[in-house]
């Protein structure tokens, strides 16, 4: 069976029992099949059908047990595809607990599995502590995995790219970086044996390594990287398409990062130019999917050209990102705030003013507990720089007293916000303190090593 071949898995389904759990089986398979065909309301509808047919079996033994966390787990994933990561952490927190009763306290790969998945729903609900946990934990367990039989070493790479992302959505640039190198590592010796089936893997953890290290300002290593990245996704997305060409704007909107990082203007915006028109052409053809990834590649194109002094063609970008319909409060901020920046530069700071004033109003949307002040991850800004943004606007006008409110409004958001984290760790403390003391040390340990990083040699 070929990738995404949902026809061939369509026939094998109409031929079992209805109900039975050889279908339900089949018909998780099919949910698969469909997502990677980019088909993923079909693909939630399938292992929706599943999980009726599992959870109505007349006794679940422990192999039904194991289907129906596994079928969890792609539940989670269809849900996700939807961007609904909320709904997603529902059946990926059961097949957790399925799996861990199964494994009886043993740390079994499938436990792990589903902690890797749960953190990474947990991340995208904005739950980014608990992510952490989960995502350290199962790399752990790959880990011991690997010690036991090497066939986990896929499974190992994986959960240390995992790994690398929540390590940088927790502000730990430095270990995110050698997390995610320990990946590559792992990954090309996988491409040495099987470079078929290991490549895509491999393209994205190169990817991943690239980000960290321009968020480390190394953007002469990372043109390598990236470059890697993209020839791979390149060749990948020219057979298959459907899962691939997603994958390839994401690693060039990270080449055009490099390329500015290095000042190499007319690089970078060629590639995120490609990056928009993959995504403008995957949002028409997957309508609410892909917004908020084509505002984000307009919004990195609008600050490359701003780097590079074209004010003008930033204002064009950061506009039609504008135009780009997203949930995502920040992304709004982001936006009005790069109309802000162009329009200031251009002199115009009347107009200046005006999307610095919108995107102030816009901040409490922002300081819900899901929020970071730093998404590293989206590449979006620290929300104090944008009140020295707004107030340079004002100061340049004369509204000296609009200046100063600027400046309270924005601190009394990034206090309010700090606030909230604090009272939720209280509560994590209070209602789950062994929770509460492995994150501590988790935390504790990480930032031991990132501090030990930074003044190691070479770094």
């Amino acid at each position: 069976m070929t990738w995404g071949d949902a026809a061939a898995t369509e026939r094998v389904v109409a031929t079992l029992p209805a109900g039975s759990r050889a279908q339900a089986r089949e018909l998780s398979e099919l949910s698969n099949r469909y997502a990677e065909e980019g088909r993923w309301q079909e693909g939630l509808a399938a292992a929706e059908r599943a999980e009726i047919i599992l959870r109505g079996l007349p006794a679940l033994c422990r192999e039904h047990r194991e289907d129906l966390a596994a079928l969890l787990i792609n539940l989670s994933n269809r849900l996700g595809d939807l961007a609904r990561p909320v709904d997603a952490l529902g059946p990926a927190r059961e097949a957790v607990l399925i799996f861990r009763k199964l494994a009886d306290g043993e740390p079994t790969p499938d436990v792990a599995l589903s902690l890797n998945n749960l953190s990474i729903w947990l991340s995208e609900a904005g739950r980014r502590a608990e992510a952490l946990i989960a995502a350290h934990e199962a790399t752990e367990i790959y880990r011991f995995c690997v010690t036991q039989h090497r066939r986990y070493r896929p499974q190992l790479a994986a959960a240390l790219n995992n790994l690398s992302n929540r390590l940088a959505e927790s502000a730990l640039p430095v270990r995110a970086e050698q997390v995610i190198a320990e990946a590559v590592g792992v990954r090309r010796d996988l491409v040495r044996m099987s470079p078929r089936q290991h490549a895509a893997d491999l393209a994205s953890s190169l990817n991943n390594w690239a980000y960290r290290l321009v968020g480390l300002g190394h953007g002469t290593q990372a043109l390598p990287v990236v470059d890697e990245a993209v020839r791979l996704y390149r060749k990948l997305a020219k057979t298959q398409p459907s899962p691939y060409r997603g994958d390839l704007a994401i690693a060039l909107d990270t080449a055009a990062s490099c390329f500015s990082l290095v000042a190499r203007h007319d690089e970078a915006a060629a590639v995120s130019a490609e990056s928009v028109a993959i995504y403008r052409s995957l949002a028409t053809a997957f309508p609410g999917v892909y917004d908020t990834r084509l505002a984000l590649a307009l919004l990195t194109r609008g600050r490359l050209r701003m780097a590079a002094g074209d004010y003008i063609e930033a204002l064009v970008a950061f506009r039609a990102a504008g135009e780009v319909v997203t949930g995502d409060p920040m992304v709004k901020v982001e936006v009005t705030r790069g109309v802000g920046a162009a329009q200031y530069g251009l002199g115009r700071f009347a107009d200046a003013l005006t999307a610095y004033r919108l995107a102030v109003t816009m901040l409490p949307a922002t300081a819900a507990r899901s929020r970071l002040r730093r998404d590293r991850e989206l590449g979006l800004g620290e929300l104090k720089d944008l009140a020295t943004d707004a107030t340079a606007a004002a100061i340049r006008q004369g509204e000296l007293s609009q200046a100063v409110e600027f400046l309270e409004q924005a601190r009394g958001v990034l206090e309010a916000s700090q606030l909230n984290l604090q009272g939720s760790l209280a509560r994590l403390r209070a209602a789950h303190p062994t929770a509460a003391a492995a994150l501590d040390e988790l935390l504790r340990r990480t930032d031991l090593l990132d501090r030990a990083a930074l003044q190691a040699p070479g770094r």
